[in-house]
């Protein structure tokens, strides 16, 4: 499945002196849970076409996104809640591990 990329689906022009666009560019992009959709689902579909090889991601990646990846790397159990860092539930964790091994 390939994608298109064209003005016509894109919500703003690239800035060419953006960080993320220039890291895009080089295959390294992130996906945060304060992304908007459109960006997200433009990186999924990017890592999946290839485009990314490098995909930097918080827990938001374990919320609707299913990619299918070689390796991750969970450095912490633990995230900020708001407040205080708090532990990743089992349920939570495990579902962020089955996405990582799955396209959707």
């Amino acid at each position: 499945m390939s994608t298109k990329y064209s003005k016509e689906n894109s919500a703003t022009d690239p800035d060419e002196n953006n960080i993320l666009y220039q890291a895009a560019l080089r295959g390294v992009a992130p996906v945060i849970g304060s992304m908007d959709q459109f960006h997200k689902k433009t990186v999924q579909r990017l890592f999946i076409d290839n485009k990314i090889q490098l995909l930097l991601a918080t827990d938001a990646l374990g919320v609707g996104a299913n990619v299918k990846c070689r390796y991750f790397y969970i450095p912490s159990t633990s995230k900020f809640d708001g407040e205080k860092l708090a532990k990743i539930d089992e349920s939570s964790l495990t579902q962020l591990i089955h996405r990582a091994g799955r396209e959707g």
